[in-house]
């Protein structure tokens, strides 16, 4: 009778820390994926911005030639 109280008290210990290894894990997986998820957010907003400030940069590189390309054209019918 005793054996079997105490096998019956094993057991039952031994279901509790199955389940909280598994809640536990559970929950180390839900960080993790909470941390992939932003890092994923933050890659996507770095390029997008790093893509806007290279249409940026290309915008104003044309404009500034094409105001050189005016500037040259002037000097030179003023030249001639």
């Amino acid at each position: 009778m005793c054996q079997q109280v105490m096998k019956t008290m094993l057991d039952k210990i031994e279901r509790e820390e199955k389940i909280s290894l598994k809640r536990k894990l559970r929950e180390e997986t839900q960080v993790e994926k909470r941390q992939r998820t932003m890092a994923n957010r933050l890659s996507t907003l770095l390029h997008r911005q790093k893509e806007t400030l290279r249409k940026e940069i290309l915008t104003r590189r044309e404009h500034m030639e094409q105001g050189l390309k005016r500037e040259i054209q002037v000097s030179v019918l003023q030249g001639l």
